[in-house]
């Protein structure tokens, strides 16, 4: 088990009154996080994350990540990646 998920089972470990619905949100946020550090560490940018990219189990109590299709494999480790947007250049070119 990593390190983020050990902090947030100590986390709401000692936050038990929070209802089960709160708890349930907190642990798929894990599981996304997880997963993107998972694909990142194995130098891979999915691109297009969004709420139609992540799938879940029929128990409703695993998600995934899909979709790689336009996802970007790195050809080395890299300290941060940056996506530029036309409305940034066009205010910076002056």
């Amino acid at each position: 088990m990593g390190l983020l998920c050990m902090h947030m089972h100590t986390h709401m470990d000692m936050h038990t009154h929070m209802d089960m619905h709160t708890q349930h949100i907190l642990l798929f946020f894990v599981q996304l996080l997880v997963a993107i550090e998972h694909v990142h560490l194995l130098n891979i940018l999915h691109r297009d994350l969004k709420t139609q990219n992540v799938m879940m189990n029929r128990k409703r109590n695993i998600l995934k990540i899909g979709d790689f299709g336009i996802s970007k494999v790195l050809s080395s480790k890299i300290t941060s990646a940056q996506t530029v947007s036309s409305a940034f250049l066009e205010f910076h070119s002056g």
